[in-house]
């Protein structure tokens, strides 16, 4: 039984309220000019969606809501638990993070409602997350634990119904054969190295920041390595631009200040082993009924450009991913829009 558009507009209604109560605090909390940056707290929203290839298909659309705390600010539960993974040492700086995310994916065929084998299959994650960035010299660690649910507790159909009906497009009739209820566990490392980091060539500030890094979890157990070079306005203390993604190669983090103008363009690369992939291998403990063949190693470019206006960032970034399954007929390219306020 598909649920009711009533019942998903109570769910984004109540998810609307909780951001603009949000937006709202950190508009009145906002403290005088003089505060450092790194005393700022910095929320961001992150959108990510496939409108560039103008197929709802595959990875169709993600959201992510974050929260990056003040530079020193810790919270004792996240440091004893990320502790345990991570070395905290105590000389680096430190950001901590917390946040709120969904992501759906789909097959190819939106219109058939039986079961296709052959191609990915319908699925939806929510997922609560908790993090923090250490700061070491020119080293960058990044770890982030996160839990959540995989299925149909996770809302994918209300979602992608409420949006479509949103924008009079087509309503997928798949979602009774997505993966099943799965809960989540699910932690992600990453170190960078900034080897050019404020660099200056003329008027402009020259980036390069290679990174390796680590999944596992019953969502994706995977290893990673890559690169990221960026060029702009010497902005200072820049770690990437926030989205989604299968990893972290950038952080909420930003140098704001009053009447601050600043811009950058970035790119990178970034190739990965894939050992388990629970949108395409299906739910851990049952029996797949898809014969879907996973691809083990894929690779993701990445181009965009970032502005930062006063306490405000804006960034865009186009991703292609390499064919993740066999059956898939081509790459894949998203978009990803992410807006920041500092406060």
């Amino acid at each position: 039984m598909r649920s009711s558009a009533k019942t998903s507009t109570k769910i984004w209604t109540c998810f609307a309220l909780v951001l603009t109560s949000i937006t709202s605090a950190a508009e009145t909390a906002s403290p005088t000019p003089a505060l450092a940056p790194s005393d700022r707290s910095i929320f961001t929203v992150t959108v990510e969606n496939d409108f560039i290839s103008n197929n709802d298909r595959l990875y169709t659309s993600g959201v992510r809501f974050a929260n990056l705390l003040p530079e020193g600010k810790t919270l004792s539960l996240v440091d004893s638990t990320l502790g345990l993974f991570m070395k905290n040492d105590p000389s680096a700086r430190h950001r901590y993070e917390v946040a709120l995310g969904q992501q759906l994916f789909t097959p190819s065929d939106l219109d058939s409602d039986t079961l296709i084998t052959d191609d990915r299959p319908y699925a939806a994650w929510l997922y609560a997350a908790t993090g923090f960035t250490q700061i070491d010299n020119n080293v960058v660690d990044q770890v982030e634990l996160s839990f959540g649910m995989v299925g149909p507790a996770a809302l994918g159909e209300e979602t992608q119904d409420l949006i479509h009906n949103f924008i009079d497009a087509r309503i997928p009739n798949g979602w009774d054969n997505q993966l099943e209820n799965e809960p989540t566990l699910q932690l992600v490392m990453q170190r960078s190295w900034l080897l050019l980091h404020e660099a200056e060539t003329g008027p402009v500030q020259v980036d390069l920041m290679p990174f390796v890094g680590g999944i596992v979890g019953n969502v994706y157990t995977a290893a990673n390595a890559g690169a990221a070079f960026s060029i702009g306005s010497k902005s200072k203390r820049s770690y990437g631009s926030p989205r989604l993604g299968l990893t972290l190669p950038g952080n909420g983090y930003f140098n704001s200040s009053p009447g601050a103008f600043s811009w950058q363009i970035f790119s990178s690369v970034n190739g990965a082993y894939m050992a388990r992939n629970l949108f395409l291998d299906g739910n851990t403990f049952r029996d797949s009924p898809y014969s879907i063949v996973k691809k083990k190693t894929l690779a993701e470019y990445q181009i965009g450009v970032q502005i930062v206006w006063g306490y405000n960032r804006f960034s865009f970034v186009n991703i292609t991913r390499s064919k993740e399954f066999e059956s898939q007929d081509k790459a894949e390219t998203y978009g990803a829009f992410s807006y920041s306020r500092a406060y």
